[in-house]
């Protein structure tokens, strides 16, 4: 497995759906107790094939650590839970487009 860089969900998901999701993120770090908790979508390759994992990110203290797989962007992309927040890269799209929205920065 090689990551390859990540999507942000800004890409993917329409303004009222990316809202809805902040909302949701926004009331759960409340009930955890975090300062913040953030979706995001790491692209990655195994065995040639790309995929992209979903995951959920809380920070304490200013400290980052992921929460889990999935996240409120898999939730409204319809990702479903038994995916472990995982698809294959075409099931987000025509796969040529949806490689142009991943960021490589830092992981080249």
């Amino acid at each position: 497995m090689e990551i390859v860089g990540f999507i942000p969900p800004e890409e993917l998901l329409e303004p009222r759906l990316l809202e809805a999701g902040n909302k949701l993120s926004e009331r759960r770090a409340g009930y955890y107790g975090a300062d913040q908790i953030q979706n995001c979508v790491m692209a990655f390759t195994c065995d040639g094939e790309m995929y992209c994992l979903f995951m959920e990110e809380v920070r304490y203290d200013g400290r980052w650590y992921n929460s889990g797989f999935g996240g409120s962007t898999s939730m409204v992309m319809d990702v479903h839970a038994d995916n472990l927040g995982t698809v294959p890269l075409a099931w987000l799209g025509e796969p040529a487009e949806v490689e142009e929205l991943i960021v490589k920065q830092g992981f080249e």
